[in-house]
């Protein structure tokens, strides 16, 4: 009869035991899977709670606050990116329409063909600039592109240096004519 009775009851402590342990074990982990569910992109400054266990899991919330970082720097260089490149469109883009608007303004004293060469240049710029756009774009995709063709016009003369995936981004690349 103690066998019958007695057994259940030992399963019964040692699950309820078992069960406690492992959720005091586990609530670091709680606490850093919360705070990563109320982590978002626009607020990348927030870390997770480091415990002073010294065990895995504190290894894993300095590791997981080392990817934030990481993250945190990665969002602000590409804010950053962004407002530098919509900076640089918009200048060809009102040269473009600024100069039409003034020659239309003026049209007897406008000189048509000098208007036209300029809203060419502008538009060439233009161009010049997107197709940097595209090629940053794709070499973060991962697509290589030929090391004769792109090189880095950051640099001053004499020290450029060919295009590697691995560039910053804040470099301005220049298309060169391939060497036979």
């Amino acid at each position: 009869m103690l066998v019958f009775f007695g057994t259940p009851l030992v399963l019964v402590a040692v699950g309820g035991t078992t069960w406690a342990v492992v959720g005091l074990a586990l609530r670091p982990v709680v606490r850093i899977w919360a705070e990563l569910a109320e982590i978002t992109g626009q607020d990348l400054s927030r870390r997770v709670p480091v415990p002073d266990t010294g065990d895995e899991i504190s290894n894993l919330a300095a590791t997981t606050n080392h990817i934030l970082d990481r993250l945190e720097r990665s969002a602000e260089t590409q804010r950053r990116f962004v407002a530098d490149a919509s900076h640089e469109l918009r200048s060809p883009i009102s040269a473009m329409r600024a100069q039409p608007e003034v020659a239309n303004a003026y049209p007897d004293e406008t000189d048509w063909p000098a208007t036209g060469a300029r809203a060419l240049a502008a538009a060439d710029r233009l161009t010049g600039i997107i197709d940097e756009l595209l090629m940053l774009a794709r070499l973060d995709a991962g697509a290589s592109c030929s090391a004769a063709w792109w090189t880095c016009a950051a640099w001053p003369k004499g020290r450029r240096t060919t295009a590697t995936a691995s560039w910053q981004r804040t470099a301005v690349w220049r298309r060169r004519r391939p060497t036979r």
